[in-house]
């Protein structure tokens, strides 16, 4: 009885593990801009580098605050307002 209760718990742990692979998101002080720091332009500007910050988080590598600066200042806020010219 206990290998037939401890094979049920295995397959129910390992089964919801599989499941459970949720799809990764910022936190609030992994953002761009929150209410305690402010280093990118709201609208495109913000939501470029937030995505880019969120493309590092799902690549496993850590968001800190010298990241985020530094990605704020590399993507210019200048270029994404420019409508595309045929």
């Amino acid at each position: 009885m206990k290998k037939l209760i401890l094979c049920a718990f295995t397959f129910t742990l390992l089964g919801g593990a599989l499941y459970a692979q949720e799809e990764a998101s910022l936190e609030t002080f992994d953002k761009c801009n929150n209410w305690a720091r402010q280093y990118c332009q709201a609208g495109a500007h913000e939501d470029a580098v937030n995505a880019e910050l969120l493309r590092l988080k799902n690549a496993g590598i850590p968001i800190t605050l010298e990241r985020i600066k530094m990605l704020s200042q590399k993507i210019k806020p200048a270029t994404l307002n420019q409508p595309e010219q045929e």
